[in-house]
């Protein structure tokens, strides 16, 4: 009696064992399935637009770099290269905002990628506006520098910011 007694409540405790290891096996098989869920999301979602947002950022500073330089040049050569730089860097930028939007779906995100979009090109329109008119015009260097440190780097700051 004894002895099927034990038996009994070595069946039950390798039951019991065994009834743990399954349950303890299903839930790390629905973790591992929520792990490689949140990398797929980090490796599909954010990690392009991390990327994108660094390739934005650039390409502001780019803009900002080839005003300077055409502002400073002296050759109308130099200022008309300077022109279709700013030109492609621009289209450049569109494309990069552009991309951005195919893996954003938060309405949050995309307002923001809105915004950065608006900001940017109320960078450019100082420049076409306002700074790129002085820097065209012979010994108005000084002109066209005050207005890109006056309204220029506040556009491109704002701009800077949004990304």
């Amino acid at each position: 009696m004894k002895c099927r007694r034990i038996k009994t409540t070595a069946l039950t405790l390798v039951g019991f064992l065994l009834a743990l290891l399954a349950i303890s096996s299903l839930s790390s098989l629905w973790n591992q399935q929520r792990v490689i869920s949140a990398t797929n999301r980090i490796i599909n979602n954010s990690l392009p637009v991390i990327y994108r947002v660094g390739s934005a950022l650039s390409t502001v500073k780019d803009l900002r770099g080839k005003m300077r330089a055409h502002i400073v040049s002296d050759l109308a050569a130099e200022k008309g290269k300077g022109d279709q730089e700013i030109a492609v860097l621009s289209r450049q930028l569109d494309l990069e905002i552009d991309s951005m939007g195919k893996y954003l779906t938060e309405p949050e995100d995309l307002s923001r990628l809105s915004a950065a979009r608006t900001k940017s090109q109320a960078f450019l329109e100082v420049w076409k506006s306002k700074v790129q008119p002085l820097s065209r015009v012979d010994g108005q260097k000084s002109e066209a520098m005050a207005a890109f440190l006056s309204t220029g780097m506040s556009a491109f700051k704002t701009a800077n910011d949004a990304f």
